[in-house]
């Protein structure tokens, strides 16, 4: 979805964000999936405010651009009347054999007044030109920091909404002998490392002998080689818990965020809007530019 229009379910999708963000303290701690920069409050606050500021510096250029198309629009017109006149005053002489006639002499005048209408429009156009470029400048910025802030609220959101989403999964009564089978499968996966006799080389100690418990070399180990093995009992539990939930994700279809608070849902750029390209996609010839038109703007201003 990319319309900046509410949508129907609207305050559904507010209730449910609301919920999340209410929720966020509560959730679980994780220590291998990839946390967001911030928490979710801290992240929609930002993307309401460069959200808010992209679209207004985008609605003053939509304004000036409008105004200056417009402009464009009675230029060509004029340009197009003033040629057509120009071939038939010409085209009058010719059947006068020469001569100038009411007609030819009206067309002629014609022509002076619209070309007087053309050099004036010229200067109004060269005049609004610097100030919608300048707009492009200040609205493609404001989009960057707009679309940054997005991904960074959806991150939040999407991330408390997995733990959220898990919780709730788990507690279901279909979970439930899911939930009894993961403890005998992490415990074989713990076994599997202490009987690695490659990797307990690693820290100096063999496997305890077949059939003993295989944790028995544990007590053999010095504390920060405890600390390293319980660390990849841990990581090896995790994969092998994810890589058995990873054969049944099947591929995501729509907005992983669908039903949400519809800022979470990206603005589309309007046509008038510039992307970097114009500029070389390079910040210094941005800025560089930007002065430049700030001082042509400022001349034309005084």
């Amino acid at each position: 979805m990319t319309s900046t229009d509410r949508a129907p379910g609207a305050a559904m999708r507010e209730d449910n964000l609301t919920t999340t963000r209410a929720n966020w303290s509560t959730t679980m701690t994780t220590k291998y999936a990839p946390k967001p920069m911030m928490d979710a409050d801290t992240a929609m606050d930002r993307l309401e405010a460069a959200r808010a500021d992209y679209l207004e510096k985008r609605q003053a250029l939509e304004k000036e651009h409008g105004e200056l198309q417009e402009l464009r629009s009675i230029l060509a017109s004029h340009r197009k009347q003033t040629e057509a006149a120009h071939q038939q005053a010409e085209a009058a002489i010719r059947a006068a054999k020469g001569h100038e006639t009411e007609e030819s002499i009206g067309l002629q005048e014609m022509v002076i007044r619209k070309e007087r209408q053309i050099r004036v429009v010229e200067s109004m156009v060269a005049a609004q030109e610097p100030a919608v470029e300048l707009l492009q400048i200040d609205a493609y910025g404001a989009r960057i920091t707009y679309t940054h802030q997005l991904e960074l609220a959806r991150q939040s959101v999407a991330f408390g909404e997995i733990q959220e989403r898990a919780a709730d999964l788990f507690e279901t009564e279909a979970a439930a002998p899911l939930m009894r089978l993961l403890p005998s499968l992490m415990a074989r996966v713990e076994d599997a490392i202490y009987r690695d006799e490659v990797y307990m080389a690693t820290h100096g100690v063999r496997p305890a002998p077949s059939g003993g418990p295989a944790k028995l070399v544990k007590a053999w180990l010095g504390r920060d080689a405890q600390k390293d093995v319980e660390e990849k009992v841990r990581k090896e539990q995790m994969a092998a818990i994810g890589e058995i939930v990873a054969q049944f994700i099947s591929e995501p279809k729509g907005d992983e965020l669908e039903g949400f608070s519809e800022i979470l849902s990206l603005i589309e750029p309007m046509s008038c809007e510039a992307s970097g390209s114009k500029w070389d996609n390079s910040g210094i010839t941005i800025a560089r530019r930007r002065r430049e038109l700030v001082a042509q703007v400022g001349e034309q201003a005084a």
